[in-house]
Formats: C-alpha cells, sequence, structure tokens
C-alpha cells in the first residue's frame, strides 16, 4: 500500500522592486543609476508609509533576505506607469530610481503587472569616465574592483544597483543611533566608487568588522562574493556602532 504525501509548502519569498528610468534616448551611466537605486531603497524603508500601510510588506521582508530585484523601463509610457504606483523615485545625475515597498513573488507572485512586465535581463549601461572621490558628508560604498564595468566579468548595472541597496541597509544597521539620526536627515548622501584593489584588501581585512555585502548567489556571481564594503560619511569608523543592529 503505497500513500502520497503532499508536496512541501514552498516558502514565501518577498522582494523590494527596483525601477530605473532607461529611455533609448536618454540613458542613464552605471555609477548614477547605482547611487540613486542605493538612495531610494534607504528612503522608501523609512518613508511613513513603511510603518503604515506598508508596513506588513516590510515586516515579512525584513525577516528574510533583503532581495530586490531592478527593472527598466525603456519606454516613457512604461516609466509613466510605473510611476503610478506607490513609491519613492531618487534622481541622482543621469539616472533615476523608483523604488518600491516589497511584494511577494513566490510561490504567487503579487507584484503590480506593470512592473512585472518590465524587462530584468539586460540592464546594463556604461559609466563616466571619470568619477570624483566621495564628499565628505557621503556615506562611502566601495565595490569589489574585479566586478567593476571594467573587470572581465563585471556584474551588470541591474545587480550592482541591488547589491548597492543592499551596503546601504547594512551601513545603516551598522551606524550609531546619533550617526543614523544624521544621515536620515541630510537624505542618505551616499556616493558609489570602485575600490583600487589594494584599497579593497585593506577593507577586507580591517581589523574592525566592516558592512559587507555578500551575495547569496541566486544571479550572476558565486554565492558568497563580497560585492560591496561600505563606510560611514567622512569614512568616519567613529560613527559605527560596537554592536551592529543586524
Amino acid at each position: 500500500m503505497t500513500t502520497e504525501l503532499d508536496p512541501a509548502p514552498v516558502p514565501a519569498v518577498w522582494s523590494m522592486p527596483l525601477v530605473l528610468r532607461a529611455l533609448k534616448s536618454d540613458p542613464p551611466l552605471h555609477t548614477d543609476a547605482l547611487e540613486a537605486a542605493a538612495t531610494a531603497c534607504m528612503r522608501v524603508w523609512h518613508d511613513p508609509r513603511a510603518e503604515e500601510e506598508w508596513a506588513p510588506a516590510f515586516d515579512a521582508w525584513l525577516t528574510r533576505q533583503i532581495r530586490k530585484v531592478a527593472r527598466r523601463a525603456t519606454q516613457a509610457s512604461k516609466w509613466t506607469a510605473a510611476e503610478q504606483v506607490p513609491g519613492v523615485s531618487v534622481t541622482c545625475g543621469t539616472a533615476t530610481v523608483r523604488a518600491y515597498p516589497p511584494f511577494q513573488w513566490q510561490p504567487e507572485s503579487l507584484l503590480p503587472k506593470v512592473i512585472a512586465d518590465l524587462q530584468v535581463a539586460g540592464t546594463d549601461y556604461p559609466d563616466a569616465d571619470e568619477l570624483p572621490p566621495p564628499a565628505e558628508h557621503q556615506a562611502q560604498l566601495w565595490l569589489n574592483p574585479h566586478l567593476t564595468t571594467l573587470a572581465d566579468q563585471p556584474m551588470t548595472t541591474g545587480k550592482a544597483m541591488a547589491q548597492a541597496g543592499h551596503a546601504a541597509m547594512l551601513l545603516w544597521w551598522g551606524l550609531t543611533p546619533q550617526a543614523q539620526q544624521a544621515w536620515h536627515e541630510a537624505g542618505y548622501p551616499l556616493a558609489v566608487r570602485p575600490a583600487a584593489a589594494e584599497q579593497w584588501e585593506s577593507l577586507l581585512g580591517h581589523p574592525r568588522r566592516l558592512p559587507a555585502v555578500r551575495d547569496a548567489g541566486f544571479t550572476e556571481i558565486p554565492a558568497g562574493s563580497c560585492t560591496f564594503v561600505a563606510l560611514p560619511p567622512g569614512g568616519r569608523l567613529d560613527l559605527l556602532a560596537a554592536v551592529p543592529a543586524r
């Protein structure tokens, strides 16, 4: 006699959508897109609605992996439609990114159709020839030099947008309450920059455990790869808490 067992339930997976305005007539630059994405992540997370109508979504997401998926709107009509979905838009230089509260997308996708229909694969754009050093008031998100646009196997812009968002959130959890408040009041200014090879090794080997993003390995790069190391504004390590909030 045999019996059939019910399949194990599929665990719920939540993700924060990011949409990049990427009109063919006005394409963004890579680093601008990363900075806009990271800032938008912070602002939507700390928007007053995140403690009101969006609270259940953020509670579900923050107790799991803080996954993010970047999409691009290549037509003005699609961008206009994406703007109608409640979220927060941020412009940095040539790039505008809209971040949304998290949505469940497994086992059943609850993502609004106007977002779900946007393209994910191929979200990749060139970078500026030169980038200025971070300003004193900006948090510093240092990108693994082996994953930059000039590397042999770079992360795409879309992948790096999500990783930059992770880095900003990990930095927030690592700051002292006073530093968190100051960064919040300033609007989360930040700079994304590729680290030099020696600088990267120094960041990874720093005696103090710095906020660092290690990828889960779902797309593009191997699991455990360190993509970003984040530093407080001005690189001031005294703004880091002795024990991170997460």
